[in-house]
């Protein structure tokens, strides 16, 4: 961690499979619970060491809140989507020449990003184009979001 530029949390089916399990069988709990302890040592120890967190979900829905993220990205990995590639990329070159993605970052370039939990007041640039009417959960609080008018759309 300490030679690191951000923390990428990838959730994925299998992660969310693990939670959802937890909240029925004893054994699966208990394996939830080093995952989910693990997960937020990881994010802490981001956080204070100043990092960006990313939360980068793959075509499912979090289902546990993950704190202290700054970027937020729930579209899912699409490796043959070439703007998903080029994004990527441009993400990982300004990591790799010593920058940031932080809150409020994209703003310089007229690209807003910034969105506010109107349920915990948690702030994250989200990354994710949404169709208007498109309900998620936070990813804090787990709070339903919900986006009359779409998000990041022409």
């Amino acid at each position: 961690m300490n030679k690191s530029s951000a923390l990428f949390l990838l959730v994925g089916k299998e992660l969310v499979k693990a939670q959802s399990a937890s909240e029925i069988n004893l054994e699966a709990r208990d394996q939830w619970k080093f995952t989910q302890n693990w997960i937020a040592y990881e994010i802490g120890l981001a956080c204070q060491a100043g990092l960006d967190v990313w939360v980068v979900c793959d075509g499912v829905k979090i289902n546990f809140p993950v704190p202290y993220l700054n970027n937020y990205e729930v579209g899912g990995i699409k490796p043959s989507d070439r703007a998903f590639l080029s994004f990527w990329k441009q993400i990982f070159e300004i990591y790799s020449n010593g920058g940031d993605c932080s809150v409020g970052f994209w703003d310089k370039f007229r690209i807003p990003r910034t969105f506010t939990c109107p349920h915990c007041g948690a702030v994250f640039n989200l990354h994710t184009e949404l169709r208007k009417g498109r309900k998620m959960p936070c990813p804090t609080c787990l709070g339903t979001l919900t986006f009359p008018d779409g998000w990041l759309r022409g």
